[in-house]
């Protein structure tokens, strides 16, 4: 009679166990493919960022300005973000013409004088458009923040903003509100102007200006503040209700919108270290959510990963486009 072969069942346990342990080798691994994929999309972002902002600094000779609409003579008459106007540079001019530039992207309350031209809700329509460019994949931040109870004036009151992974480097100044503004007309103490970063509110800047080297400065860098005041899903401190620190495209706000710097190191949280507002404050720091540090984008338009232990000399140096500083790449 012949005798059929088969598995045990301790034979068959084993086969089960080892098919287990290869699973949970495996898992990893394409985990980690997977986030290096999104790393690279977000260099790709920042990269195309770079590209943008030098193409327009070869048509008007500068680098634009944080707050491009702002009245000259008056202060906080526009928040409208550099990213509007370098829609065009980005592919996306039709977004552009979309845009109506006659109108103060504000509150009509900030000031008398504007509240005519105040209507932010005849920009919306771009307001509330997602753009892939100014999205990392590894960022889990809500597509859109409300800004309809956020008590701010100096801010459009919209429901509903699309927000960015990304800011502008505005320098070492800040927060929390210091220093004389030197630039005329403004008689305001804070640093929206006047700073040592990449870009100010009101001075649209260019290569010349930027005497520490393209190279050797940090131009544009992750940011990593869910809309909702938490932090890597995380309550800081006491916070409810609207944070400051959302990040949407179209408009640049101190310390919040596409205006940080490096006062506080990499991926530190709102409301802690160096912060203005109390325990929701604004700290102004860069952060991703990438293990270990940040990508920036360099004012020569390479991208750099900052590593979130690099010495915060070191980090502010980097962030200065004039001070002085002899940074090697290896210290970072």
């Amino acid at each position: 009679m012949e005798r059929r072969r088969g598995f045990t069942l301790i034979e068959l346990l084993v086969v089960i166990a080892i098919i287990a342990v290869l699973i949970a080798l495996l898992l990893p691994a394409v985990q980690a493919a997977r986030e290096a994929a999104r790393r690279a999309q977000c260099v790709n972002n920042l990269k195309q960022m770079g590209l943008a902002l030098h193409n327009y600094h070869d048509v008007n000779n500068t680098f634009p300005n944080l707050r491009p609409g702002d009245d000259p003579n008056a202060n906080d008459s526009n928040a409208m973000s550099t990213w509007v106007v370098t829609l065009p540079q980005m592919e996306q001019t039709a977004l552009y013409n979309a845009w109506n530039f006659g109108l103060s992207f504000n509150d009509p309350s900030v000031d008398p004088k504007y509240a005519a031209t105040c209507i932010p809700q005849a920009n919306s329509t771009v307001a509330r458009t997602q753009l892939a460019v100014f999205n990392c994949p590894s960022d889990t931040h809500q597509p859109f923040v409300s800004t309809l109870n956020s008590g701010r004036n100096d801010i459009p009151q919209l429901a509903q903003l699309a927000v960015s992974s990304y800011a502008v480097n505005a320098g070492t100044g800040g927060p929390p509100n210091c220093c004389d503004d030197p630039i005329i007309p403004y008689v305001i103490t804070d640093l929206k102007h006047g700073n040592n970063g990449f870009a100010d509110y009101g001075r649209p800047l260019g290569v010349r200006d930027i005497t520490d080297g393209t190279s050797n400065t940090v131009a544009v860098g992750e940011t990593a503040y869910n809309n909702d005041g938490a932090y890597y899903g995380i309550q800081v401190g006491k916070c409810s209700g609207f944070n400051s620190s959302f990040n949407a495209w179209t408009l640049s706000l101190r310390h919040g919108s596409n205006f940080r710097g490096p006062k506080n190191p990499p991926n530190t949280p709102p409301g802690l270290l160096v912060s203005a507002g109390g325990m929701c404050g604004m700290n102004g720091a860069f952060g991703s959510r990438h293990s270990g540090g940040v990508n920036f984008l360099f004012a020569d338009g390479s991208v750099r990963f900052v590593k979130n232990s690099i010495s915060l000399p070191t980090y502010r140096a980097l962030c200065t486009r004039n001070g002085g500083e002899i940074v090697s790449s290896d210290s970072f």
